[in-house]
């Protein structure tokens, strides 16, 4: 529950507000302007929207903290519970990332299924895999610009790294149940490395380090 708590406290409205609200509000609007006439890959382009759009809003959130010359691990390490709490803040933010990814596409496929009676819809199991491989790919993402804090290189990763998403979703599309399990673990992976640098950054920070 602490976790919970610390969590929109550290985060800010503006940023919930952003990422939780606004672009859920913003998903299913593109969804029913656009649904009737591009079903076929408006899920796929709405999938690379998302993942650009909370890597590049990650940089409000927690931008440097798995870098040790962060000024935010370096403002965290004031309180003696300040590697605890910024643990605790990215695995609760892993864990929101999660819902509010899985909802962002359930949602506007099961719009585009029974709204616009799309034919081609997708099924359950190849559903999760756009789910899970945009979760790797935005965690991915946040590993590597966690360790920068240019706005510019961020929207570039970002760029790249959801056109790479796309590309494996595409190839990977219809292998089956098989690629579940693999993509879980693979997920599980970099959720435990994300939690893992930020922490390796909080006992590395350049203000405890000795002249």
């Amino acid at each position: 529950m602490n976790r919970i708590r610390s969590y929109p406290i550290f985060a800010g409205i503006k940023y919930l507000a952003v990422l939780y609200l606004f672009l859920p509000a913003g998903i299913i609007t593109i969804t029913f302007v656009f649904g009737k006439g591009y079903s076929k890959v408006l899920i796929f382009l709405l999938a690379a929207l998302i993942c650009m759009i909370h890597i590049v809003g990650d940089n409000w959130f927690l931008p440097g903290t798995e870098s040790p010359k962060s000024n935010m691990t370096a403002y965290m390490k004031t309180s003696s519970r300040g590697e605890h709490m910024l643990r605790d803040i990215v695995m609760t933010d892993l864990a929101f990332r999660f819902c509010s990814l899985s909802l962002l596409i359930w949602i506007p496929e099961k719009i585009l299924a029974y709204v616009f009676a799309w034919t081609g819809k997708m099924s359950a199991i190849n559903i999760w895999n756009m789910i899970l491989y945009l979760y790797m790919a935005v965690t991915i993402g946040l590993l590597i610009t966690r360790f920068l804090d240019s706005i510019w290189i961020t929207m570039i990763i970002a760029y790249l790294i959801s056109f790479a998403m796309l590309v494996a979703v595409a190839v990977s599309f219809g292998n089956g149940i098989w690629m579940l399990p693999v993509l879980a673990f693979s997920d599980c992976i970099l959720s435990a490395m994300a939690v893992f640098f930020s922490n390796y950054a909080m006992k590395r920070s350049r203000y405890d380090k000795k002249n």
